[in-house]
């Protein structure tokens, strides 16, 4: 008699597992989809799906594919693996969820500075932005472990002092391998890697979004003379090797 509740419990536990694996994701995303993520033409299954576009977190993205993997749900966490289209660019990651924080592995994204305008306040600023990471960690969206680096590659900003006729000016290339400060929080090393601005400091992001950046800066010869102008105006006297300090702290 055991062994025949034995195979009936195995034949609907394989029931359950196929019925499961074959639920529709447009489906599921009606019924369980998160509050600030919009999806379009969703298709697949719920473990295997895909949307054709849509928004979260103030990004817009396109040609989105995830693997959920189930197996991670009998511990209390979403897992899965994702990948997406974004302006300019692409991302995909690793994600592991648990009530109000986000762990994730694997990251890698190439996208224009503009898409995060919205979420960092960054003004009038364009580039290219790269990240490779192997572990980013958030607890209430707001970052607190990372490792990894962080590239811009030819950054423009609009001049400190306006002028007219000049709407942007170029600053560089640049670079910053993050880790997990001694306090709570993000530590980024950061350095130029050539064009008309030199640059050698550090940032530090705490959990409440409050960030500090104390760097040493100096322009080049090639230099455009705003930018020679707008960093004598926010920054000290030289030191001997013709740097200037600048420090600048605020809120994400």
């Amino acid at each position: 008699m055991s062994s025949r509740w034995s195979l009936l419990a195995l034949g609907i536990g394989v029931y359950v597992a196929v019925a499961i694996g074959s639920f529709p994701a447009s489906l599921a995303y009606r019924w369980f989809g998160p509050e600030g993520l919009t999806l379009a033409a969703v298709g697949g299954t719920i473990w295997n799906g895909r949307a054709a576009y849509g928004t979260g977190a103030g990004l817009s993205f396109s040609n989105l594919n995830w693997q959920l993997h189930p197996v991670a749900l009998l511990t209390g966490k979403l897992s899965l693996d994702a990948e997406a289209a974004l302006a300019n660019g692409l991302a995909s990651a690793k994600l592991a969820a648990s009530r109000d924080r986000l762990e994730l592995t694997d990251v890698r994204l190439s996208a224009s500075l503009e898409s995060f305008s919205e979420q960092f306040a960054l003004g009038e600023v364009s580039g290219q932005l790269g990240l490779s990471l192997s572990r980013l960690e958030l607890v209430g969206g707001v970052p607190v472990a990372a490792a990894g680096t962080l590239t811009v590659a030819d950054l423009f900003s609009a001049p400190l002092i306006p002028i007219e006729g000049v709407t942007s000016i170029p600053l560089g290339n640049f670079r910053a391998e993050l880790t997990t400060g001694e306090q709570p929080g993000i530590v980024a090393l950061v350095s130029d890697e050539g064009g008309p601005l030199e640059l050698t400091g550090r940032i530090t992001l705490a959990p409440d979004r409050s960030y500090t950046m104390d760097a040493l800066i100096k322009t080049r010869a090639d230099a455009p003379q705003e930018l020679v102008q707008g960093v004598e105006l926010v920054t000290g006297e030289p030191n001997a090797e013709g740097r200037r300090r600048f420090l600048q702290q605020g809120t994400l």
